[in-house]
């Protein structure tokens, strides 16, 4: 059977007590700010608080500057998306100018009277 240590027990206690205090004063800490941020806020207006901006970041975060910490990584995301989407974007352009040279072009001219007929004449049942 293992006998307890005191010392052991008391270095617990004292570890995982100091955490709760400190965990604790985080706690405050973020409802004090946020208390502050609210009381500025006037939700009988609309019903809801409006928190935006550097306010919204500094509350969700905990950090006034985080609203600018965020920029960079966004930007690089928004970036990259971008690459993507152009990427994609070429391939259904080259597609579509394909397809479209195919049908309504003739020696690299465009027929105007086969693309007139297709988008504004008569529709022809197909079977």
């Amino acid at each position: 059977m293992n006998q307890l240590n005191l010392n052991e027990v008391h270095e617990y206690a004292e570890k995982h007590i100091s955490v709760f205090h400190q965990k604790r004063l985080e706690y405050i800490t973020t409802t004090t700010e946020l208390d502050k941020i609210l009381q500025q806020k006037n939700p009988e207006k609309d019903g809801y608080y409006k928190i935006c901006g550097q306010e919204f970041w500094h509350l969700v975060s905990g950090s006034e500057s985080f609203y600018i910490d965020i920029i960079e990584p966004i930007g690089h995301k928004a970036k990259q998306k971008n690459e993507e989407f152009l990427e994609a974007y070429s391939v259904i352009l080259n597609k579509f100018t394909l397809k479209f040279a195919q049908r309504f072009c003739m020696d690299g001219k465009i027929d105007w009277k086969k693309l007139l007929e297709f988008n504004s004449g008569t529709k022809k049942k197909h079977k």
